[in-house]
């Protein structure tokens, strides 16, 4: 994984890769089976910045696709009142069908 050290692992949805944060870059390993045991490849970098990072908690998700879910540093910003609203949709899929029929 890291010979530096890093912080909040989680494996990918396919078990093929870990990652883990390091300051603020996320990293990535490959994780290959070999016979009884998992042989690390080497890590690299994915992103680094713009995303808001905690050492005492994971502050990211990644989807059954691989995709990231992060929360940007632009909106994470309350001491200078950046943040001013949050909107929450209901029953999202038929609101978006609603909006935008498919017909």
């Amino acid at each position: 994984m890291s010979l530096g050290g890093g912080q909040n692992p989680v494996i990918a949805p396919d078990g093929a890769e870990l990652f883990y944060r390091f300051g603020a870059a996320v990293m990535a390993v490959d994780l290959v089976a070999e016979g009884g045991a998992v042989r690390l490849g080497t890590p690299r970098e994915l992103f680094d910045g713009g995303h808001l990072t905690d050492p005492s908690s994971r502050t990211y998700h990644v989807a059954p696709d691989g995709r990231f879910l992060m929360q940007k540093t632009e909106v994470q910003n309350l001491e200078n009142n950046s943040l001013n609203q949050v909107v929450f949709v209901q029953n999202w899929f038929e609101e978006l069908s609603r909006l935008a029929p498919v017909n």
